[in-house]
C-alpha cells in the first residue's frame, strides 16, 4: 500500500492485493486530503481477501463523489473554468448524496433532480449546464473502468430559448468611443476598437502581445506555459477551446499595435473589472440602461459585420475560433443576402396607385 501526493495537491492511493490463483490485483484511488487517502487505503486493504471483489473491481463501489473527483482530474483541473465546472458537479453530489453509487441513479432520479432545480428557479439553460457536468462525471468514471456507460440513464436536453444577439451599429460605435474619449479613457478607445476589428474574447485580448503580430496577422495561440529566466511560470497566449488561429488585422489595428509595441502586452494593466465598470457607465449614460451592452457585444459586432459583408460562415467560424459551425450559424440571420431575390419577386406584385 502506498500514498503519494500528486502535482495538483491531491493524493493517490495504491494498494496491491494477492489473489488465490497467484495473480496480483492493483487498485488506485484519488483522495482530496491525506486523511481521506488513509481512510480509502484502509477500506481497500479490508476488501482484499479470497475471491471477494477487490474494491473498485465491483462497479457498484463508484460513488457519485468518486465520479466527480475523476471528472475533475481528467477534464477540469487544467481548464480555465475548472473550479466553476466542478461546482456544477457538486450540486449533483449534494442532491444525491456523496456515497450514492453512480450506477444506482436511475432516470426517475434524474427527473427528480431536474425538478428540484426548476423549483430553485433555474432556467432550462442553467439546468442543462449542470446536467452536462453529470454527463462528464459518467464519462470519467467509464474511462476509469468504474462504471459502464450502458448503465447511464438517459435524459432530455431541455430546449433553451434563443437569446438576442446584440451588436453595435456604426453610430453606436461612434457614441461609445466618443464617451470614452470625453472621459479621458483613450486606453478603452484602443481596447474597444481592437475588439471590434478582431472579435477576440476578453481573455484572448488581455494577453495579446506585440510579438504575436507579424506581417499584419495576429496569431491567437492555445494556452501553454512559459518559464522565464528566473524560473517563474507564466501563462502565455490562450484561446477558449485550445485551438490556435490567425486573424488578419485592419489598418487601425496595425497602427494600434505599433503605438503599443513598447509594452509587454498590448493592453498592459487593463483589467476586466476596469473595462466592465466603464462599459456599465456607458450603458447608463449613452444606451439608456440597455443591459445587453457589455464588452462581449464587440465580438457579436465583429461577427455581424463579417456576415453582412458576405463572408462565408465557415470562414467566420475560423476567424472567431468557434468550436462548432452551429455556434456560428446563430449569426446567419444578421444578413438578408440569401433571401434578397425575394425583393424583386414582391416588387412584381406592387400595384401602382
Amino acid at each position: 500500500m502506498s500514498i503519494k501526493q500528486l502535482a495538483n495537491g491531491k493524493y493517490e492511493v495504491r494498494v496491491v492485493s494477492p489473489r488465490i490463483n497467484g495473480n496480483r490485483k492493483e487498485a488506485r484511488r484519488i483522495a482530496s486530503s491525506h486523511a481521506e487517502a488513509e481512510r480509502i487505503a484502509r477500506q481497500l486493504q479490508l476488501s482484499k481477501s479470497g475471491d471477494e471483489p477487490f474494491d473498485g473491481e465491483n462497479q457498484n463501489n463508484c460513488t457519485i463523489k468518486n465520479a466527480l473527483d475523476l471528472a475533475y482530474d481528467m477534464f477540469w483541473s487544467h481548464c480555465k473554468d475548472g473550479e466553476r465546472l466542478k461546482r456544477k458537479g457538486e450540486f449533483a453530489v449534494e442532491f444525491f448524496g456523496s456515497f450514492t453509487p453512480l450506477n444506482a441513479i436511475r432516470a426517475t432520479d434524474i427527473t427528480r433532480y431536474q425538478q428540484s432545480m426548476r423549483e430553485e428557479g433555474l432556467k432550462d439553460s442553467s439546468i442543462n449546464r449542470r446536467m452536462s457536468a453529470v454527463a462528464r462525471m459518467w464519462k470519467a468514471a467509464s474511462v476509469a473502468d468504474r462504471v459502464s456507460m450502458a448503465d447511464k440513464p438517459e435524459w432530455v436536453h431541455l430546449k433553451e430559448p434563443e437569446g438576442r444577439l446584440r451588436w453595435l451599429f456604426p453610430d453606436e460605435e461612434r457614441k461609445l468611443l466618443g464617451y470614452f474619449e470625453d472621459n479621458g479613457r483613450d486606453d478603452l478607445v484602443d481596447h474597444t476598437r481592437f475588439a471590434l476589428d478582431t472579435g477576440l474574447r476578453f481573455g484572448e485580448q488581455e494577453v495579446a502581445r506585440p510579438e504575436h503580430v507579424a506581417a499584419g496577422d495576429l496569431t491567437v495561440a492555445c494556452l501553454f506555459d512559459e518559464h522565464d529566466q528566473d524560473g517563474d511560470n507564466n501563462k502565455s497566449f490562450f484561446t477558449k477551446n485550445a485551438k490556435s488561429r490567425v486573424i488578419p488585422l485592419t489598418k487601425r489595428c496595425v497602427e494600434l499595435v505599433q503605438r503599443r509595441s513598447n509594452q509587454p502586452t498590448l493592453f498592459e494593466g487593463l483589467r476586466y473589472d476596469h473595462v466592465y465598470y466603464w462599459w456599465k457607465k456607458a450603458r447608463r449614460d449613452v444606451f439608456d440602461g440597455d443591459k445587453s451592452i457589455t464588452p462581449y457585444v464587440t465580438r457579436h459586432t465583429t461577427a455581424s459585420r463579417l456576415v453582412q459583408r458576405g463572408l462565408e460562415l465557415a470562414k467566420i467560424k475560423k476567424w472567431l475560433g468557434h468550436s462548432s459551425i452551429k455556434v456560428t450559424e446563430r449569426y446567419a440571420k444578421m444578413s438578408s443576402r440569401d433571401i434578397r431575390d425575394g425583393v424583386n419577386m414582391l416588387e412584381s406584385f406592387v400595384v401602382e396607385d
